[in-house]
């Protein structure tokens, strides 16, 4: 299953077979000047933009947006290789481009017997680099009649691939309508919002689902209340292409904390940043009965996160929170770049940080270096 799902190709001839909506996509295109004729023509056919994805990427790698033949010409080549370093694969395939669309996604649970259920949608639209920074729960700007919609078709797309145990189906919104984009076989970084909303141990449950046991919660016993908000805090500059800030040490790490606040992370004083992999060091995830309740206690929380080292995403979340189309919930995945002013702020030089770095060095050392 996670071989089939894995792979976007086959996972598109799934849905397509149960009759999910879908975005229109090729087969996985030829090697060589064929792959690339096939290319052009599916081009010349749907119109541009045009999404030139691999079929085994994930995580927001492997795409290219193609906004004309010319580009699609220098970047054929260029995107295979850069799947098969990444993945090991250098197929790749094509879809149309839905533009500025919302991302949406929703959390299912299923077991052995058949028994699926879904825990509501995410909308996980603010992204850098086609790679989620902020999720929240539930999806915003749809309508009830739409969120029932989205979240019966994902259990249907879920049942049509056999699925068992935790996993998230993944859509692009746009005008009213939904397209399937994926599978993803896993638990998702982004699950606490769900959480948060439906008070269900979404990992408990899929260990227990994992040792054979049967699902012991239906879709009725599911109720949806209040919002939460996930924002992953990363060792990452924004205003240089978030950047990440590998080698650097923790000096100081003060998190916050409350009624409605949750940390999933591992980050410490003294803790020196991976030069590997991932740049996430915590997620912060806030619930509040209602939307504003809920931007409140995360700007509270920002605002009492320190972390002085390495550069981080938060001061970027302070400006983001503040941003009136961010509060009136009206965003897609263009918003970063249509919110260019978002990277204007300073780098947090407060009182109260400097006192929290000179304390965490008299902790530390014994003493400072400026003292007599």
């Amino acid at each position: 299953m996670i071989d089939n799902l894995g792979n976007k190709v086959t996972a598109r001839k799934i849905m397509a077979e149960a009759g999910i909506p879908m975005v229109p996509g090729t087969q996985n295109l030829q090697a060589g000047e064929a792959g690339l004729q096939e290319a052009v023509a599916f081009g010349k056919q749907y119109g541009y933009p045009i999404m030139l994805k691999a079929t085994a990427g994930g995580g927001g790698r492997g795409i290219r947006k193609i906004e004309q033949e010319k580009d699609l010409k220098d970047h054929y080549a260029m995107a295979r290789a850069e799947a098969k370093a990444a993945f090991g694969d250098d197929s790749v395939y094509l879809e149309k481009a839905v533009v500025k669309p919302k991302h949406i996604e929703v959390q299912i649970i299923a077991d052995k017997k058949g028994s699926t259920i879904h825990l509501g949608t995410r909308d996980c639209s603010i992204q850098r680099r086609n790679q989620k920074l902020v999720e929240i729960a539930p999806a915003f700007q749809l309508t009830p009649e739409q969120q029932e919609a989205i979240s019966q078709t994902a259990v249907k797309a879920a049942k049509a691939a056999g699925y068992f145990n935790a996993g998230t189906v993944e859509f692009l919104f746009d005008n009213g309508k939904f397209y399937f984009m994926e599978i993803n076989t896993r638990l998702q970084v982004e699950h606490t919002v769900s959480e948060m909303i439906t008070g269900i141990d979404v990992v408990r449950t899929q260990i227990k689902l994992a040792m054979g046991k049967d699902l012991s919660i239906k879709q009725e016993d599911i109720h949806l209340r209040g919002h939460a908000v996930e924002m992953r805090i990363n060792a990452e500059d924004p205003k240089n292409n978030f950047m990440p800030e590998g080698g650097k040490t923790v000096r100081v790490y003060r998190s916050p904390g409350g009624y409605g606040v949750r940390l999933d992370g591992f980050c410490y004083q003294g803790f020196t940043i991976p030069q590997v992999y991932d740049s996430l060091l915590v997620k912060l995830t806030v619930f509040g009965w209602s939307w504003n309740e809920t931007v409140d206690r995360l700007r509270r929380s920002l605002n009492n996160f320190v972390i002085i080292g390495p550069k981080t995403t938060i001061p970027f979340y302070l400006n983001l929170i503040n941003d009136p189309d961010f509060k009136a919930g009206s965003f897609d995945t263009s918003f970063l770049e249509t919110h260019e002013q978002l990277f204007n702020y300073e780098e947090d030089s407060s009182e109260v940080n400097k006192l929290a770095h000179l304390i965490a060095e008299i902790h530390c050392k014994g003493g400072n270096a400026y003292a007599a």
